[in-house]
């Protein structure tokens, strides 16, 4: 019994009695799997064996000794026994003994299981818009014979998804994993890909982080090795070899021209933003081709549902391009969408570039703008010229520098006239020269919504006794005679708040539109100005002075420019453009001009119409109480913004009247709505309009038709894969299924028969029989 217990105390611990003792035992090769797919075997037949405590020699001798020991215990007793019973008892003996022994040599009961774990696959196709090029083998397009290849070797992917874990992955710009490839079903097949950039080395970092510690059997990777992003394949390829993880990289399309190349595309339609009713506009179109031979094509050109141009139009052999441009006049206010399509050759290339889009916004009339000048200066030119030129200024410039000038020419005298103006810009002239009548009719033009600018000069501002005129209230700074003049020079720059200021927006960005302003030259000399009136707002300064300042003023707006050399920007600086468009501007903020033309409640507006991908698309709404929303209450103006056939997003502006802005960076291409609507309490619409824009992307996957095979060659070989040309693309998916594919591992189950209750139960009871059986004969 000690025996038996000692034997029991294994490694320090006592085991414990249990009707069924499990100990699974191990045999594996390979790496465990972070995410395995795992497959058992079934059992094999079980079988008994032994596992002894001691070693056989040991145990035969320990069986031995046992043996004699129980024949030698009952050979002389102290009381005489008949054979019967001293044979009963040696038996007894012996077998508590055997108990024992068999103990020590463990018998278990073993069963033995195969675990099968499966290895990974990828399938990797290329989405991107390139594989709609129709140069691969059987006059295909590159998507569509990828997709034969996958329906022609059904029976090779149904035995690597049998075998292993695999993974399909569809790629452009970004991977993304998908359940079924082209050709595996009817479905994926009729999806055409429209990825705008390629990037390899997105995919193969995808491939080698879930690939990382994990038998792979490869990628079978199959596209035209346009990679176009900065991004390097070198470091993720490495991984993969480091992996283990090789690629079999098919290569469809051709990397040089080929002759029957068949290309045609719309690659600029150009139409001016903004224009007005009755204007003559020119819309521009460029056609690019690479043609094996000359053909002809039908051109079309429509505008919302009118047809404005039909013709065929010739196109020559090779690479060419064709110009064209068509006039045309609007009739209606408010969005319109130029499209110009070219119909699709017979065996194109690619048809997704044959039409584009673009928009342009049509107002009622042109900004009247009265300009008076008491001076002659080179400024009177430069201004005039800059708005003359403008497309949607209509300019009355007066010089009326003889001091025997009519009163009644320096401002309009009837009302019809002043109705059709919408800006007054005063040069050098004092405030003397005016009726009062007029400079009160001029206040009362600028508080109804007109404008009114005053440009530097020697007789003007304060020492022109402007302070003290009836237009001094709506002017944006205080004026006094005592206002003295700062000498130059006086290098220009624009405010935090300028940048921000569409007057000021003469590049594209703010960055690039502050270097703009700080190149220009100093200026020579401007007029000094009082205090500025709380509305006021400094766009410009010169030196540390005030240089451009505006303000809203009742329903108009006011501005002061203190300076009047802007005509050095042309001849000393060679900044034409620049001069043009801040005068343009300006005067087109000071007016008001996007939105004065109508009497709708709210009017947006964008400062293009244009963007490309990843620009930020500035939007502006302005509410304007309108006679109905005078008795509306409380009213808000909410937004949405919608990509063409998709969900809009919609928030909320702010409410009463005013102007918001909004800006936003979509991320994909195509047409976008942007929308404002005025609701009232109750949520009824009390006016809304909306705008039209376009975001294009850069056409790097068409603009070369080449596939770049070498890449694609290159990434197999440092992978340790193979590539095959588009014919032989087949051998990819045998040698995919000739690969080591996950590991097995043999797992053995045993069970402790030794360590079962039965076996104490048995020596307890053959102990207890035979001291019976002692005491029942008379022995000690």
């Amino acid at each position: 019994m000690l025996l038996y217990s000692v034997h029991r105390y294994k490694h320090g611990r006592l085991l414990p009695f249990k009707g069924t003792f499990r100990e699974n035992r191990v045999e594996q090769s390979g790496k465990p799997l972070a995410n395995p797919s795992i497959a058992v075997d079934p059992a094999g037949e079980p079988r008994l064996g032994f596992e002894p405590f001691v070693s056989p020699l040991l145990l035969a001798l320990l069986a031995a000794g046992a043996v004699l020991l129980a024949f030698r215990s009952y050979r002389k007793a102290t009381r005489p026994l008949v054979a019967g019973r001293r044979i009963a008892l040696w038996v007894l003996r012996a077998l508590s003994a055997a108990v024992i022994l068999l103990c020590l040599a463990r018998p278990v009961w073993v069963q033995t299981h195969t675990l099968r774990e499966k290895g990974l696959c990828f399938l990797a196709l290329d989405a991107s818009a390139s594989m709609n090029l129709r140069d691969a083998p059987q006059n295909k397009t590159r998507w569509e014979y990828a997709g034969s290849l996958f329906a022609s070797h059904q029976k090779e992917l149904a035995e690597l998804a049998n075998q292993c874990e695999v993974r399909r992955i569809l790629f452009d710009a970004v991977p993304r994993e998908t359940q079924v490839l082209p050709g595996e079903d009817a479905t994926s097949a009729a999806r055409r890909p429209d990825g705008r950039a390629t990037d390899l080395a997105a995919l193969l970092d995808r491939v080698a982080n879930e690939a990382g510690g994990t038998p792979c059997t490869g990628v079978l990777l199959i596209g035209d090795g346009r990679h176009n992003t900065p991004s390097d394949t070198l470091p993720p390829v490495r991984r993969l070899k480091a992996a283990g993880v090789p690629l079999y990289v098919v290569g469809v399309g051709q990397d040089a021209v080929p002759e029957d190349y068949r290309e045609v595309q719309v690659k600029l339609l150009e139409v001016p933003e903004k224009t007005f009713i009755g204007a003559k506009l020119v819309i521009k179109i460029e056609i690019e081709s690479l043609l094996p031979d000359g053909t002809k094509t039908p051109l079309t050109v429509m505008v919302d549902e009118e047809k404005v141009l039909e013709e065929e139009i010739v196109l020559g052999k090779g690479r060419q391009v064709l110009r064209k441009e068509v006039p045309y006049s609007p009739k209606e206010l408010g969005m319109h969408r130029v499209t110009a399509t070219v119909a699709p050759l017979p065996k194109e290339v690619n048809v997704n570039n044959n039409q584009r889009t673009a928009y342009f916004r049509v107002y009622q009339n042109k900004l009247g703008i009265w300009y008076v000048e008491g001076a002659i200066r080179k400024e009177f030119g430069a201004v005039r010229s800059a708005l003359e030129t403008s497309p949607n200024a209509q300019l009355r410039a007066l010089n009326v520098f003889g001091p025997s000038a009519d009163l009644a020419e320096l401002l309009p005298e009837k009302e019809d006239a002043w109705g059709e103006l919408r800006l007054v810009i005063i040069g050098d002239l004092p405030a003397s020269r005016f009726p009062r009548r007029g400079l009160e009719r001029l206040a009362k033009f600028v508080e109804d919504g007109g404008a009114v600018l005053m440009i530097g000069g020697l007789d003007n501002f304060g020492p022109g006794g402007w302070g003290l005129s009836p237009l001094a209230k709506v002017l944006p700074v205080e004026m006094s005679r005592k206002d003295d003049a700062f000498e130059g020079p006086l290098p220009l720059s624009a405010t935090p708040e300028g940048l921000m200021h569409p007057v000021l927006k003469v590049a594209d960005t703010a960055d690039e539109a502050r270097d703009a302003w700080e190149k220009l030259p100093p200026a020579p000399g401007i007029n000094g100005v009082g205090e500025l009136k709380p509305a006021a707002m400094t766009l410009l300064k010169a030196g540390y002075h005030p240089l451009l300042v505006v303000q809203e003023y009742g329903k108009g707006r006011s501005g002061v420019f203190t300076m009047d050399m802007t005509w050095q920007w042309i001849l000393k600086a060679g900044q034409e453009d620049l001069h043009k468009r801040f005068w343009r501007n300006l005067s087109t903020w000071l007016t008001r001009s996007e939105y004065r033309d109508t009497n709708k409640a709210v009017f947006v507006e964008s400062d293009r119409l244009q963007y490309m991908l990843g620009d930020e698309v500035q939007l502006r709404a302005h509410v304007q109480e309108t006679d109905a929303l005078k008795g509306a209450g409380e009213y808000r103006a909410v937004a949405s913004l919608a990509l063409e056939g998709g969900k809009p997003s919609t928030w909320e502006l702010g409410k009463g009247p005013g102007e918001f802005p909004a800006r936003r960076t979509p991320q994909i291409p195509g047409n976008y709505t942007y929308k404002v609507e005025v609701l009232g309490n109750d949520g009824k619409s009390l006016g809304s309009d909306e705008l039209s824009f376009r975001l294009d992307v850069p056409d790097v996957e068409n603009d070369m038709p080449q596939a770049n095979l070498k890449l694609l060659q290159r990434l197999a070989g440092l992978s340790m894969g193979t590539y095959y040309d588009a014919e032989h693309g087949g051998e990819a998916f045998t040698q995919m299924l000739a690969k080591p594919k996950g590991y097995a591992k043999t797992v053995r189950e045993t069970t402790e028969l030794w360590n079962h209750w039965s076996f104490y139960a048995a020596f307890v009871l053959l102990l207890t029989l035979e001291w019976s059986l002692r005491k029942r004969w008379g022995l000690p």
